[in-house]
């Protein structure tokens, strides 16, 4: 029988949340009650019927925070003050032999400063002159072809690594982006006057922004109805949909392995690990090497954390005798480990070091998977991405528990029963 909790709004208002506030908009933070108020009434404006699936842990709160009021002050920079919407640009590049994408802020080439396109690929100074003058005298751009065709010393090659970093916004277009991170979002209300000389700046942007939810109430909240896109599993599939990336790089099959090596050995605070499989069949199996290195970084006195799958008994996959040695080793190397709630498979594969880099993928730490599977991860780099990865982790971690070694000894015990694919598995 599902249990509905009920809460309150001030309660998503989390410290470390109130934190980051201030800490974004370089309040004192005086009137915390206040603050607290404010937010609550964004939120019970914006976040429909105040009841939820389960109690959320203070980490999910705050993620919902976020949610909640990053929707907020969007909407209002985009209907009360005309912003518009643009998806970043994505400029591809080979750096020593390996071909990397950066995700890069679009830049309208009609608009942009002569510093803005100082800082594009294959732009310097003198070229971010010509293309000042030349739509100055001819015209705003319209398409690439047309930058082209109309710029002496801007070749084809050229071309190529500007495409996905230019807009050709010739039409009189809002050239002011609504930004992706709420701590832009928020500056950029202030930018617009809203505090004035003698408020605090983030008390003046909430009651703002509580001012226009409270005539603009999302559908849900207008007619009490719950939103179930606030729960956990719908935020943690859609987290990262607006992040920003600093650095992309792909590890295909067999880069994946070495490149994760290198990874975790360069972590300086702390490595979590969340994964399906974590196979160690015997001694001299690849993924030792990771798990040695994990356990050395656990030695530093860093902060090692592995959440893994196990399965229910009966279910096809095996994940509970697959991972069992593996959580042995890393359980007496002194890395914190736990299994998921079994309720639900959990099939993440990702590595979160340190606050700056995030692998992601569809590797497990199993042979097959570095050496003859053909898969694929990406390694992303930049704080933004990462912070919402660590939330996501938070959350599968909150709900895991104690690896349950007894279930996992019985599915060995049961393992000559199991079907030629889970025996496959096992041994992978």
């Amino acid at each position: 029988m599902n249990t509905t909790y009920r809460f309150d709004w001030q309660q998503i208002v989390t410290e470390p949340f109130l934190a980051e506030l201030v800490a974004a908009t370089g309040t004192p933070g005086s009137e915390p009650d206040l603050l607290r108020a404010l937010l609550a009434r964004i939120f019970a404006c914006s976040g429909g019927a105040g009841v939820a699936n389960s109690d959320w842990p203070a980490s999910h709160r705050t993620q919902v925070a976020r949610k909640l009021l990053g929707e907020a002050v969007g909407s209002l920079l985009t209907h009360r003050f005309g912003f518009g919407h643009r998806l970043p640009g994505v400029v591809a590049r080979v750096e020593h032999g390996e071909h990397v994408a950066a995700v890069v802020p679009v830049v309208d080439i009609n608009r942009a400063s002569r510093a803005e396109l100082e800082a594009l690929p294959a732009i310097g100074p003198a070229l971010a002159g010509s293309i000042i003058a030349e739509r100055r005298n001819g015209g705003a751009f319209s398409s690439m072809p047309n930058l082209l065709e109309r710029l002496a010393g801007l070749g084809d090659e050229a071309g190529r690594q500007l495409q996905g970093a230019l807009g050709f916004s010739a039409s009189g277009a809002a050239s002011r982006v609504v930004p992706a991170r709420l701590a832009d979002k928020l500056g950029a209300l202030l930018l617009l006057g809203v505090a004035g000389a003698a408020r605090d700046p983030l008390e003046a942007a909430l009651e703002e922004v509580a001012m226009y939810v409270a005539a603009h109430p999302h559908p849900r909240a207008r007619v009490g109805m719950k939103r179930d896109d606030l729960e956990p599993d719908a935020i943690a599939a859609t987290a990262d949909v607006d992040i920003s990336v600093d650095r992309a790089k792909v590890l295909a099959d067999t880069a994946y392995y070495s490149s994760l090596l290198g990874v975790i050995e360069r972590a300086t605070r702390q490595v979590d690990v969340c994964m399906f499989y974590v196979a160690l069949p015997e001694p001299q199996h690849p993924t030792r090497k990771l798990l040695e290195a994990l356990a050395r970084k656990a030695s530093e006195g860093r902060v090692v954390r592995v959440l893994v799958d196990q399965d229910n008994k009966g279910d096809p996959y095996g994940s509970r005798l697959v991972n069992a040695a593996a959580v042995a080793l890393l359980s007496s190397r002194g890395v914190e480990v736990r299994g998921d709630a079994s309720d639900a498979l959990l099939h993440s594969k990702f590595v979160i070091v340190d606050n700056d880099t995030v692998a992601v993928g569809s590797h497990n730490w199993t042979a097959g998977s570095f050496f003859r599977y053909a898969d694929v991860s990406v390694l992303l780099s930049g704080m933004e991405q990462t912070r919402r990865w660590r939330d996501r982790f938070e959350t599968l971690w909150a709900r895991g528990r104690a690896f349950d070694e007894t279930g996992a000894a019985a599915a060995r015990r049961s393992r000559g029963s199991r079907s030629r694919h889970d025996r496959r598995i096992a041994t992978t």
